[in-house]
């Protein structure tokens, strides 16, 4: 294995613009408080055992203090495939161990930390993406149809609660993280709990006059699949029902609008909202379906924007939170990263 001595990662302070970290792919670590006009090197102060002559492959700086980083070594170029993460709280004056129990095996690349929720942290590894909420002690790997593979980068969309994954040789992937940022200890021990939901909004999702682009352009023309229309219902399950859960819609009057049916197993489940009042096409849609393009047909079983309230009935509770379904949004809104 060559190293250059070159830096591999570099972090600013999202609070502290003269907070700069920096490290390089044969393992020192240096800190700046002052722009860089002096830098320390901190690369000594990490318990023994790190790896602090491989590849700094990631540092993240905390979005909550400022003496605060996170950093991935990654020793798998010197034949060492295990995770290596670490933190501190004192400009790296001292760090400490959050690998937790991580598995043994799979190198870590990457490592962020959420801005909402300061204990929740995601890792990438090569065999896949990790979180922990109670910042390292114990960390979940996050599957389903995620494929088993490493784990290169992550970034969070703060302004949608969204976590990007990208991985090496199986694309981009994009999940909803709000119900981790509201996930903590006193949560997991309830029977039952429903999670804020985000807002619902109406688009038409295509225009359709006569051929659609897949007919004139054949199998040339690529398109990668849309999350579901909607808005997603997160719930939590302590123990298994029995029987699966209803989830009620109600608009601003109490009005049902519509009925939706979850897992009743033990564990994390999602259910979407497709803002329609109801499951099977209604009569005016059927009636109209022959003078109305798709995009017309599918808006005419919508509900109106407006505030409605999700009821979720299970394990002897009824809990409920409310969900604004909006209109589209008429432009971009421009935030910038820091006031």
């Amino acid at each position: 294995y060559h190293s250059y001595g070159a830096l591999f990662s570099i972090a600013e302070s999202p609070l502290d613009a003269k907070v700069i970290w920096t490290g390089a792919d044969d393992g020192p670590i240096y800190v700046t408080r002052n722009g860089g006009t002096s830098w320390m090197n901190v690369t000594e102060n990490f318990p023994a055992g790190t790896p602090t002559y491989a590849v700094v492959g990631e540092i993240e700086a905390s979005n909550f203090d400022k003496g605060t980083a996170y950093v991935a070594y990654d020793a798998h170029t010197r034949e060492d495939h295990k995770a290596y993460l670490y933190a501190t709280n004192d400009y790296g004056k001292s760090w400490f161990d959050i690998t937790g129990d991580l598995p043994p095996g799979g190198s870590s690349y990457v490592i962020r930390e959420d801005p909402v929720n300061p204990n929740l942290l995601f890792a990438g590894t090569e065999f896949g993406l990790y979180l922990t909420i109670d910042r390292g002690h114990h960390w979940l790997q996050l599957k389903n149809n995620l494929p088993t593979v490493g784990v290169r980068a992550l970034a969070i969309q703060a302004r949608d609660h969204d976590l990007v994954v990208g991985t090496f040789g199986r694309a981009i992937w994009v999940t909803d993280i709000a119900p981790f940022e509201q996930m903590n200890e006193r949560v997991l021990q309830q029977p039952a709990h429903l999670f804020e939901v985000k807002p619902g909004v109406l688009f038409k999702t295509r225009y359709t006059y006569g051929a659609t682009i897949e007919e004139l352009n054949g199998d040339t023309f690529f398109r990668a699949e849309n999350p579901p229309f909607g808005t997603a219902i997160t719930y939590y399950l302590h123990s298994d029902s029995g029987q699966e859960v209803s989830l009620i819609i109600n608009d601003s009057k109490g009005n049902v609008v519509r009925t939706l049916k979850g897992p009743g197993s033990a564990g994390v489940h999602r259910v979407n909202w497709d803002l329609k009042r109801q499951d099977k096409v209604s009569d005016a849609v059927a009636e109209r379906a022959g003078v109305t393009t798709l995009s017309e047909r599918e808006a005419l079983d919508w509900v109106a924007p407006g505030n409605y309230t999700v009821r979720l009935n299970a394990a002897g509770l009824s809990l409920k939170n409310p969900v604004v379904v909006q209109k589209e949004a008429a432009g971009v809104k421009l935030v910038p990263v820091r006031k």
